[in-house]
C-alpha cells in the first residue's frame, strides 16, 4: 500500500505542533510560524530522500510496530484534519 500524500503541504506547515506534543527530536529547522524549515514554495519537501522517520510513513509504521495499512488510515485522518485548521 501507498500512502496517496496529495502534497498540500498541511503536515508540513503543522511539524512544530507535532515535535512539541510529542517532544520528538527533530533535525531540521522549525520556522517560527510551526513549518518545517524544509518545505518549498511549492510545497515539496527539499530533503524528501533524507527526511525524517516521522515524515515517513511507510517507515514510521515498521518504527511504531504498526500495521501500514491501519497506519496510513490514521495519518489520512490527521492529514484531513490539519486541512481544517
Amino acid at each position: 500500500m501507498i500512502f496517496q500524500c496529495e502534497r498540500c503541504g498541511c503536515c508540513c506547515r503543522q511539524i512544530g505542533f507535532v515535535v512539541e506534543a510529542y517532544q520528538i527530536d527533530f533535525p531540521y529547522e522549525v520556522r517560527e510560524d510551526g513549518s518545517c524549515g524544509m518545505l518549498s514554495e511549492e510545497n515539496l519537501c527539499k530533503v524528501y530522500d533524507n527526511r525524517p522517520l516521522i515524515c515517513n510513513v511507510k517507515d514510521f509504521a515498521e518504527f511504531l510496530k504498526i500495521d501500514e495499512e491501519e497506519f496510513y488510515i490514521l495519518n489520512k485522518e490527521g492529514c484531513l484534519m490539519l486541512k481544517t485548521l
